[in-house]
């Protein structure tokens, strides 16, 4: 509950919300959807990577929120009008740690 009136904060309405990509959790979707329509809006060409086999983090769900949207506020707010951004969502492998 608490997740879903943070996102109904930062996004608005759950109704004018577009699917670009789906991960199989409801909240980020929802979430990471709404952040490409903002930039979007903002005139920026986003290109989505998705490896579907990634699991999200067993995190609860408002703090995966306010990390996956700040990192993305971040990218939407040092990207330039017509500019490309790339959201990239896989796994990372870290050797030796």
């Amino acid at each position: 509950e608490d997740a879903q009136n943070y996102i109904n904060e930062i996004a608005g309405s759950v109704e004018n919300i577009s699917t670009y990509i789906s991960l199989n959790d409801p909240v980020i979707d929802y979430l990471v959807n709404s952040k490409i329509e903002v930039a979007n809006s903002r005139f920026i060409n986003v290109k989505t990577i998705v490896d579907k086999s990634v699991i999200m983090p067993k995190i609860n769900d408002y703090e995966l929120c306010s990390i996956v949207g700040n990192i993305l506020d971040n990218a939407i707010e040092n990207t330039k009008s017509y500019g490309d951004m790339i959201i990239n969502i896989g796994k990372k492998q870290c050797w030796g740690f």
